[in-house]
């Protein structure tokens, strides 16, 4: 009963989601790493200013 053709179109499927999926993967990604560099560089210059927070335009 295995067909594989359907197993190739499920792995051409699988590669195509990550393919088309690619960019916003990577720009999720890079966000992730933004936003956490972000929060860590805001929380270390809270330490020292109070006055810049995480969502201050000022925090990179």
């Amino acid at each position: 009963m295995w067909n594989p053709t359907t197993k190739r179109l499920a792995v051409l499927r699988a590669n195509g989601c990550v393919l088309c999926d690619g960019k916003a993967r990577i720009r999720r990604g890079l966000a992730n790493i933004r936003n956490a560099t972000g929060f860590d560089a805001a929380r270390d210059v809270g330490r020292f200013a109070p006055r810049y927070t995480r969502i201050s335009p000022a925090t990179p």
